[in-house]
């Protein structure tokens, strides 16, 4: 079974060359549940520098702009905060400028700010849930503004050690806007106690079959909650969301969905479930999270 990490895929190329897939379980589009992988090819590109910016961003500036963004920028991605009206807004475009001179100082800002201190944030909230709106707020303006260049195995994965539960769904891309307006709502409205910002990309379309991005130019929605926190109901309603919107999961994260509920959004489930039982006829492939999933008898 293939291993890619998770970071790889953080800032997906909305052009469509990078197609790397991260995941904590067996996807079910993976070889690894039809055969064995016995070698892999891989189409890569030579080295290359990128420069990254990241700022922040009045929300509604955000959203009245995303058609812009991403058709401007080699890899867009946003965050919008909870209880705030800031965002976090992060773009990545290749350049030929040299490598930026800080970047072992801003590793290490990395790994105390991101990583040291937003532990000890989490903690508190852990502790004290009510905190979570509060420390939602400073984290939207403590958003740095950065303008690095550096390559591209440099920038992309960055460290993160503070654990969480996670769920992410596809939606059309159209629908991002309308869609992340609805949830911050909801949030406000139930009082939901997070802290971790809703994490918004693109991706453009492909022709694999059990792909969240088949066939649709897709907009990834991340919603997280830091582990020790009930996450249930907060998941619960974004799920009932991204759902209305025609959502597809994630295959690695969590989500709800049944079997009949899979075959409705992934149109091509049906046709991989018949080559899969064909190769497989005795299940070797087949553990009980996926014979459920899919309702394999």
């Amino acid at each position: 079974m293939l291993s890619i990490s998770k970071k790889a895929n953080r800032f997906r190329n909305w052009t469509g060359n990078v197609q790397s897939q991260p995941r904590q379980i067996a996807l079910p589009q993976s070889l690894g549940e039809v055969v064995s992988i016995v070698r892999v090819k891989l189409r890569v590109l030579p080295a290359y520098r990128l420069r990254y910016q990241s700022l922040r961003m009045p929300l509604d500036e955000c959203l009245s702009s995303l058609d812009t963004f991403k058709q401007s920028h080699r890899h867009f991605e946003f965050f919008s905060f909870p209880y705030s009206d800031t965002v976090q807004v992060k773009f990545m475009n290749e350049t030929s400028e040299p490598s930026s001179a800080n970047q072992q100082w801003s590793y290490l800002k990395k790994m105390v700010v991101e990583n040291g201190l937003f532990w000890l944030l989490s903690e508190s909230c852990r502790l004290r849930p009510a905190l979570a709106r509060s420390v939602s707020r400073l984290s939207a303006q403590s958003v740095p503004a950065v303008n690095e260049s550096g390559y591209s195995h440099e920038l992309f994965a960055t460290p993160r050690l503070v654990r969480f539960y996670e769920m992410e769904y596809c939606l059309p891309a159209e629908h991002m806007g309308e869609a992340i307006r609805e949830m911050r709502q909801a949030i406000e409205q139930e009082r939901f106690n997070v802290h971790f910002p809703l994490e918004c990309r693109y991706v453009k379309k492909d022709d694999i079959w059990l792909s969240p991005a088949y066939e649709r130019d897709s907009a990834f929605i991340a919603v997280h909650m830091y582990k020790g926190m009930p996450y249930e109901a907060y998941f619960a309603r974004m799920e009932q969301i991204f759902r209305r919107y025609g959502g597809r999961p994630h295959w690695g994260k969590m989500h709800n969905m049944t079997a009949d509920e899979l075959h409705q959004v992934y149109p091509r489930l049906p046709a991989f479930l018949a080559i899969r039982s064909r190769l497989d006829p005795e299940g070797m492939f087949v553990n009980p999270y996926l014979s459920e999933l899919f309702g394999l008898s």
